[in-house]
């Protein structure tokens, strides 16, 4: 697992010697085409750091899986967007990349950092995957599923790899459970008492 490091402090140099130490692959936590998604996750890599990253991982012929999140709490339509402009740009790099992984949509734990640090603005609405965020009230279940479909059928059309049948299995599980008004188990992750460690 890589993080995107910028030209600075990831040199041509450093490359060539990643390549030649024989890295195999990497998975990168790109999650979002949006800089204002990734500064709102404190993923401090730009854009340009990002193009950088992906094109010498190209010329030195270390294939990258790239990470994604659909639907993080301040993501907006724009932001959606960019994610899937950022996929047309890197189609010319689609040799180095095996598979694009989208996981289903973003779900919110309590005990986690995004819990604990946005909590007041935060609703679960009975599921870990129901969440609404008082600061970006369009972005709910429905329309984050929405969101999925569309990546996932914009990777397809692009030619990208993706794991599609276990998260759509999932996410269709979800979508009937909201609604049908059922509730998942909410699980607070910093529980010290095993039994209560249930995912839903």
């Amino acid at each position: 697992q890589m993080i995107v490091r910028g030209i600075r402090s990831m040199t041509k140099n450093d490359w060539v010697l990643t390549r030649e130490s024989g890295a195999v692959s990497f998975d990168i936590g790109i999650e979002s085409g949006s800089e204002s998604v990734r500064d709102h996750m404190k993923k401090r890599f730009s854009n340009l750091d990002m193009d950088e990253f992906i094109e010498q991982a190209f010329i030195n012929k270390v294939p990258c899986r790239l990470l994604l999140i659909v639907g993080y709490l301040n993501e907006t339509r724009e932001d959606f967007q960019q994610t899937l402009n950022m996929l047309k740009k890197y189609k010319k790099y689609q040799s180095m990349i095996p598979e694009v992984f989208p996981g289903t949509t973003m779900s919110i734990l309590p005990g986690t950092t995004v819990w604990e640090d946005h909590k007041n603005d935060l609703s679960l609405n009975g599921g870990e995957n129901f969440w609404t965020y008082a600061k970006n009230p369009t972005l709910d279940f429905r329309e984050r599923l929405k969101r999925r479909i569309v990546l996932a059928e914009e990777c397809r059309k692009l030619g990208y790899k993706i794991d599609e049948e276990n998260g759509m299995k999932l996410m269709d599980f979800l979508w009937k459970i909201q609604i049908q008004k059922q509730q998942q188990s909410i699980t607070d992750i910093e529980t010290n008492v095993l039994s209560d460690q249930k995912y839903s």
